[in-house]
């Protein structure tokens, strides 16, 4: 997933929101935040919602940025499963 196009979305609004304070908006501990956005952890189709409405981003940006090709990842891997994950929604 494009984890590194949504976490420049997300630094261009760290202007004004720290990792914590996205993190209260969206109900999940900083670490968490941390985690989504270095790319270790999926995003929930419910944080990318929150998520566009507390940057005041337009959900199909931020959708379209957590889509897109990562160069640096391979191809091989395996998409996770389940209902929850914006990769499985498609």
């Amino acid at each position: 997933m494009g984890y590194r196009r949504l976490a420049e979305i997300v630094a261009q609004g760290r202007r004004r929101w720290t990792q914590e304070a996205i993190g209260d908006a969206l109900g999940l501990p900083q670490p968490s935040v941390a985690r989504r956005l270095s790319g270790d952890t999926e995003w929930r189709r419910d944080d990318l919602i929150k998520l566009a409405a507390h940057l005041q981003i337009p959900l199909e940006e931020i959708v379209a940025a957590y889509m897109a090709d990562d160069p640096s990842e391979a191809d091989d891997e395996p998409e996770p499963n389940g209902a929850d994950h914006v990769a499985a929604a498609s």
